[in-house]
């Protein structure tokens, strides 16, 4: 399988781009389908992540009534977390304006910006289902790369995560990232309760675009610079919510994940058998 090499010693990116069987010749044509299918969808998903995309997701989940938003890509001279969260409260407002109410699901990143959207935006929206959430990007990179020190036993890389733990800037950030990837290329194995659930995303995900380079490393900086808020810092929510955690996510440790419980309510909080896809890993009903 074809990988990319990440800038400044990123991990390698371990999706091709392949398309083979796309029945969309053109992207214009796919986004034409997508707005058109829109009108009989009251759902919205925000995948993983800044310069990924929910191709995957969507093969995996099979839900006709949830709108798969491919988040823009960072662009030149604009701050790129701003402007992803302000293209998320447009794709609300318009999903709002075929729908009384409607549903946001989130993974991953999807997290932090469903919890910085905007009040008239969550005026419209009736539930959020929080899937692995990753509300602090600083925190869960500190996270992985603990999980990796300690199974490599690499003193460097633990040098590296104690340095980010003291001062955490976007330097420190892709010093530690750098030697993680390093010692260990393929450190989302540890993302996953089984091997078997990891190949199977990779031979979806080989189908589609790989992880934009430049978006991810934008967005990597400027969410360890400047969004580094804790979890109780966030406003809370007046809608319905559910959180499904995975007992495997390294990137959430079990202070994170009690805190989880605490702030959306325990009764709110589903744990299962998964790393940090569990809707890859086990059929979730949405």
């Amino acid at each position: 399988m074809g990988k990319t090499p990440f800038s400044k010693g990123f991990a390698q990116v371990f999706i091709t781009h392949q398309k083979k069987n796309s029945v969309f010749k053109t992207k214009t044509e796919l986004i034409l389908m997508c707005n058109f299918l829109r009108i009989f969808m009251n759902k919205i998903f925000f995948h993983f992540g800044p310069g990924g995309n929910p191709y995957v997701d969507q093969a995996l989940i099979n839900d006709d009534s949830i709108y798969f938003w491919n988040q823009p890509n960072a662009q030149k001279d604009i701050q790129y977390i701003p402007y992803l969260v302000d293209s998320a409260n447009r794709e609300v407002m318009k999903l709002a304006e075929k729908n009384e109410t409607i549903e946001i699901i989130t993974h991953s990143i999807g997290a932090f910006i469903a919890m910085n959207l905007s009040d008239e935006a969550l005026e419209k929206v009736s539930k959020i289902t929080f899937i692995a959430p990753t509300y602090n990007f600083t925190n869960a990179s500190i996270n992985i790369a603990s999980t990796v020190a300690a199974n490599t036993n690499d003193e460097e890389l633990s040098e590296h995560v104690l340095k980010m733990k003291t001062e955490p800037t976007s330097a420190n950030f892709l010093a530690m990232f750098t030697r993680m990837s390093q010692i260990q290329p393929d450190y989302m194995k540890y993302y996953w309760a089984k091997d078997e659930n990891q190949l199977k995303y990779n031979e979806i995900a080989s189908q589609h675009d790989p992880l934009d380079e430049n978006t991810l490393v934008t967005s990597a900086i400027e969410l360890v610079d400047f969004y580094n808020k804790d979890l109780n810092e966030y406003k809370r929510f007046n809608c319905e919510t559910r959180v499904i955690l995975g007992d495997c996510d390294p990137l959430l440790d079990d202070n994170e994940k009690s805190e989880i419980e605490s702030f959306f309510g325990s009764e709110n909080v589903q744990r299962i058998n998964a790393g940090h896809f569990p809707h890859c890993e086990q059929e979730i009903i949405f």
